[in-house]
């Protein structure tokens, strides 16, 4: 979808046969973050992971709730790696599930 398009979420709700999805994921932030709320199904999950237009718009947590009690995260690889010993769990579990062939 092209989302600098003023109608993409239709758009993409449309391509699900009008479904919302359980799972958004984002990494443009500014320019689709509001967008990615609305292709959320009610307590879905909008995982915003980058900021390639820039930083998402804060937000008033009701919105949330308006949404369809949706779950908001923002990960980071810097928490997930903060520690020698978690980095290298993590590192044994991404080449682990490479050896396999769960990820290509």
């Amino acid at each position: 979808m092209d989302y600098s398009q003023p109608n993409w979420v239709e758009e993409v709700i449309k391509a699900t046969g009008g479904k919302k999805a359980n799972v958004v994921c984002d990494s443009v932030a500014k320019d689709t973050f509001l967008g990615s709320l609305e292709c959320a199904a009610p307590f879905g999950t909008v995982a915003l992971f980058g900021a390639a237009s820039g930083p998402a718009p804060e937000i008033q947590p009701e919105i949330l709730n308006k949404k369809g009690c949706l779950f908001l995260t923002r990960p980071s690889v810097f928490p997930h790696n903060a520690t020698h010993t978690l980095l290298q769990e993590n590192v044994k579990a991404v080449f682990g599930a490479i050896a396999k062939g769960r990820v290509n």
